[in-house]
């Protein structure tokens, strides 16, 4: 089984996503604060984080950067309100972003996407 962690202060998109992830047969943890977060990603083994980076209303790329810097390999999806310029620092620090509020099939297409090309060695997806 698959473990997906859900990092929004939102709870009506940790919400969304845990039920749909869930419904193909994923485990998702989900939480809304930042520390916790640190704190799962530390103690559990993730084949993915989906992860707004701006948590608790500040932009959190330094938390994106302890998080690759600590486990390189754990994918993380940046989850976004607008689109990222394709020469924008943070598309380097993820492998890749997924709209908020986008449809299932866009999901579950990057989810699977990233986690065959985690099997594979190529995390990137966009």
């Amino acid at each position: 089984m698959r473990n997906i962690l859900i990092v929004d202060e939102k709870s009506v998109y940790r919400e969304i996503l845990a039920e749909e992830l869930a419904a193909v047969g994923y485990t998702v943890l989900s939480t809304g604060d930042s520390r916790l977060a640190q704190q799962v990603i530390e103690s559990t083994r993730l084949d993915l984080l989906l992860l707004d980076p701006r948590i608790q209303g500040e932009g959190r790329w330094d938390l994106v950067r302890e998080i690759k810097r600590k486990q390189a390999q754990l994918p993380i999806l940046l989850m976004t309100e607008s689109r990222p310029n394709p020469g924008d620092f943070i598309l380097g620090l993820a492998e890749g972003f997924l709209f908020k509020g986008a449809y299932r099939d866009e999901l579950r297409e990057k989810l699977v996407g990233i986690l065959i090309g985690k099997e594979k060695g190529t995390d990137r997806v966009h």
